[in-house]
């Protein structure tokens, strides 16, 4: 997978839960002079309006690109759970200290990381400020695929 785009309506909070919090990497911003015809018909969005994007990179090998697609002067309603709902799963090596600061930062905890089990990791289940779904996973190591800046 090269990349997952997210239409939000906040780009700041998107960007305190991943890139200061989760630490993905802002490798692109588009500005506001993002008008795709193609881009707004996929997402649904009203072809006149101009979009900024934004692409973090987050420097595992599991994990490609995640962008953030913020329609300018239109009002984003998180997407209702169902079919086509999309969750990612991201890793951290700090639960105990993650959780807290994205729960802060307005994400919703779903379920919080139990005890570690043999053979199972610890997970937390949430949803980001703009509607995200996604499972923290914990590992003991994360696979780089190159190192952090």
């Amino acid at each position: 997978m090269w990349r997952a785009t997210f239409v939000v309506g906040d780009a700041d909070a998107a960007l305190a839960v991943w890139r200061d919090i989760l630490g993905f990497r802002l490798a692109y911003e588009g500005g506001s002079v993002l008008r795709d015809p193609r881009l707004a018909g996929l997402f649904g969005l009203d072809a006149a309006a101009s979009s900024r994007l934004f692409v973090l990179v987050s420097g595992n090998t599991a994990t490609g690109n995640i962008g953030f697609l913020v329609p300018e002067g239109a009002r984003v309603a998180p997407a209702a759970p169902g079919a086509g709902t999309a969750a990612l799963f991201v890793k951290t090596t700090a639960m105990d200290e993650v959780v807290p600061r994205l729960v802060a930062a307005g994400c919703t905890l779903l379920s919080p990381p139990g005890d570690r089990v043999a053979g199972r990791n610890r997970m937390a289940w949430m949803i980001d400020p703009n509607g995200v779904r996604f499972v923290l996973t914990e590992r003991d190591t994360i696979e780089l695929a190159y190192p952090q800046p």
